[in-house]
């Protein structure tokens, strides 16, 4: 014969059972206040779960998605998962790049987080998709806008543009 439980063990039980987060128009502050509090993991579930309402929402804008997607990929990157933070920042830019003038800055955010993400990975690896990010930073800014200059500043601190004698100097 089997024991019943008891029901104060059932409710202790359900007291510690991970549950999915709630998604909502907070999800964004829920997950930046969990971030500050150092708890990126449950930082990152938010953000995952935030992702998927996006996604699957029918009217979702591009600008939306990738908004989401710059964001978990700041929060990847913080803990060391650089491969699916890069995969989520090209997502970003795949998405806003289409948008033209609409979406720029929102898209030299991203290029920009893409380039931080791409130093970090591989300084060897990343000159050929680092000029090109650089490129369309500076085809929808401009030379002169700040966030160029921030992502041309990371480049030349960092070496991965080369010194002036080298090939890979400049743009």
């Amino acid at each position: 014969m089997k024991k019943k439980k008891s029901r104060r063990a059932t409710s202790v039980a359900a007291k510690h059972r991970p549950t999915a987060p709630a998604v909502g128009p907070s999800a964004r502050e829920r997950a930046i206040s969990l971030a500050r509090q150092f708890k990126l993991p449950e930082a990152i579930a938010i953000l995952r779960a935030a992702l998927l309402s996006v996604e699957q929402t029918v009217d979702a804008a591009p600008a939306d998605v990738a908004s989401v997607l710059v964001d978990l990929a700041q929060l990847r990157a913080a803990t060391g998962d650089l491969p699916a933070a890069t995969a989520d920042a090209l997502r970003a830019v795949s998405l806003l790049r289409p948008m033209g003038a609409a979406q720029n800055a929102a898209l030299g955010f991203a290029l920009l987080t893409l380039a931080r993400l791409e130093f970090a990975a591989s300084v060897d690896a990343a000159p050929t998709t680092l000029r090109e990010s650089l490129q369309l930073l500076t085809d929808a800014h401009g030379a002169d806008h700040a966030i160029t200059q921030q992502a041309l500043q990371i480049a030349r601190l960092t070496g991965v543009m080369g010194t002036p004698t080298s090939p890979h100097h400049g743009l």
